[in-house]
């Protein structure tokens, strides 16, 4: 646990520096606007595709307000910040594993998850 210090503080400046840290702000900002557009919209769209038979379910169904998208985004926020944690960590680990030395560099570089396996891929 020696090196973690200086590898969390490796990650977050990589993070800072770089595209990822604009896609959990983006991605939250892109559901909070889209919400009470796609809560007005949706029965029309569905109507529009379905024919009468369908539209005839939205009689039953309250008109949406903007209440009604901000609780289902509140709802869906920790998917959203899931997916999101998913895709920066991601591209942070393809990077570090098409470099050649890693990004950490070949003194603070640790043997990890990912070079294991492929020793493992590799012996077999």
């Amino acid at each position: 646990m020696k090196g973690f210090a200086v590898f969390a503080r490796k990650e977050a400046l990589e993070i800072v520096r770089t595209w990822r840290i604009w896609v959990l702000p983006c991605m939250a900002l892109f559901f909070a606007l889209s919400g009470p557009l796609m809560a007005k919209w949706t029965p029309q769209i569905v109507s529009a595709v379905g024919g009468p038979a369908v539209s005839k379910i939205f009689q039953l169904i309250p008109t949406p307000t903007y209440l009604d998208a901000y609780g289902q985004w509140t709802k869906n926020l920790t998917q959203i910040v899931l997916i999101a944690i998913i895709i920066i960590y991601g591209s942070l680990v393809s990077g570090e594993k098409s470099s050649p030395r890693g990004k950490a560099g070949r003194r603070y570089r640790l043997r990890t998850a990912f070079d294991t396996s492929d020793e493992c891929l590799r012996d077999a």
